[in-house]
């Protein structure tokens, strides 16, 4: 692929990217995105689904492995048996079950949008509308699910929700919903959610919860020096930034040091990688100063 600039590396909007700069920039986590698609690989259309978890702190790459699994399956073979739905990476409005489906609608409209298949668009309007209307919650989350599944099985391909911060909408569901919900996903040929969560979700793991045993776990864990490296220097390929590679040699012993006191976060690794496209300055607290203030955000969202 051609080079990208430094713009177009997303450190906190990793959604953002082309399918290209996804598949060129997804270095690290590939014994997980392995793991799960050969679980959907082995699945068949009808079978009860097998859910799956990503579970990491902040900027690990839950968002990142979420696209990259989107932009597998819209490729062939995938494409041929699934329909990947990506969510946008906060959905704040989701109040109770119906919302949880009728953002699943829009994201199905977005996509439909994408493939300019705007007659598909116009229907979802009409049916969206039509749903709205419903007062009742339960039956408005009922009759929306059934849309789903009838578009699901119209377009002939299974439904893959990726939805990140699947602790926040849990949350938001009643005990009763939370049944609800387990109950459809637990269905021959229901779709198949891959979420990503923060923390590990409580939802999940105590043995009376709704989803308990529901899912399959995908840890994220801090990576290695080596693995740090090489995102830096897949970076500075993409980039045409054949001095980096120089500069990564030169200041070995600095980036161990910014690593040992940053941790194995790949978003410190392409921050790191933005340091070392302005240059190292003479003095190591200053670069932890740098590397401090572009992590503020991070800071900021966790208080």
């Amino acid at each position: 692929m051609e080079n990208i600039t430094l713009s177009q590396i997303g450190i906190y909007n990793t959604q953002r990217v082309t399918d290209a700069q996804s598949k060129a920039l997804f270095i690290a986590r590939h014994r997980q995105f392995e793991t799960i698609m050969n679980s959907l690989k082995e699945s068949v259309p009808d079978d009860c689904p097998q859910h799956h978890l990503i579970v990491a702190q902040r900027g690990m790459g839950k968002t990142t492995m979420l696209k990259r699994i989107e932009v597998e399956l819209k490729t062939s073979p995938w494409n041929e048996r699934y329909m990947p739905v990506l969510f946008p990476e906060e959905q704040y409005n989701i109040q109770d079950l119906s919302s949880f489906w009728l953002n699943t609608i829009d994201a199905l409209a977005d996509l439909m949008e994408m493939y300019h298949d705007y007659n598909t668009v116009e229907e979802i309007d009409n049916v969206v509308k039509n749903l709205e209307r419903i007062l009742n919650a339960d039956e408005r989350a009922s009759e929306a699910y059934k849309f789903i599944q009838l578009f699901s099985g119209k377009c002939k391909k299974r439904l893959v929700l990726l939805v990140d911060n699947l602790n926040i909408i849990f949350s938001r569901l009643s005990r009763d919903e939370q049944h609800t919900m387990r109950a459809l996903m637990s269905e021959n040929g229901a779709p198949i959610i891959v979420g990503a969560s923060p923390i590990m979700i409580n939802e999940l793991m105590n043995y009376d919860a709704p989803f308990y045993d529901s899912f399959r776990i995908q840890l994220l864990e801090k990576l290695s020096l080596d693995e740090i490296s090489a995102i830096i220097i897949n970076l500075a390929e993409l980039t045409g930034s054949d001095e980096i590679k120089n500069a990564l040699n030169k200041y070995t012993s600095r980036i161990k040091s910014l690593y040992q006191l940053a941790g194995g976060n790949p978003r410190t690794a392409v921050i790191l990688f933005r340091l070392l496209s302005r240059g190292f300055s003479p003095d190591i607290n200053d670069d932890l100063e740098a590397l401090l203030d572009d992590l503020t955000p991070v800071y900021k969202g966790k208080l």
